[in-house]
């Protein structure tokens, strides 16, 4: 049987819904939770001390720049989505993002 590959997950954003999400994610198989942002380290550090996550950034380029992280969950306010989302993409994360990246319909 084939060893499992590990994911390795930022938050971006700790905030109540991010809780929620890294209460869940070492219930998923291959999932490890190394890193996660904020607009205050002191609330990514207290995030990361509650969770056991090894390292925390104080802003979203931060966390972009990190070489160990693949995948980012965007957990931050909704008018500020899109541009955490973006950021993250062009350090080359994968992004999971619940909610819309825009909450106005595209005007073409």
């Amino acid at each position: 049987m084939a060893e499992q590959r590990i994911v390795k997950w930022g938050i971006m954003g700790p905030g109540g819904i991010s809780d929620n999400f890294a209460t869940e994610l070492p219930h998923a198989p291959g999932a490890e939770l190394v890193a996660v942002a904020g607009r205050s380290l002191d609330k990514a550090q207290a995030f990361a001390e509650k969770f056991s996550i090894p390292r925390a950034y104080g802003s979203c380029e931060e966390l972009a720049a990190d070489p160990d992280v693949e995948i980012v969950y965007v957990g931050t306010l909704h008018p500020i989505h899109k541009e955490n989302a973006l950021t993250l993409l062009r350090g080359g994360k994968s992004v999971l993002c619940e909610k819309p990246l825009h909450n106005q319909r595209c005007r073409g």
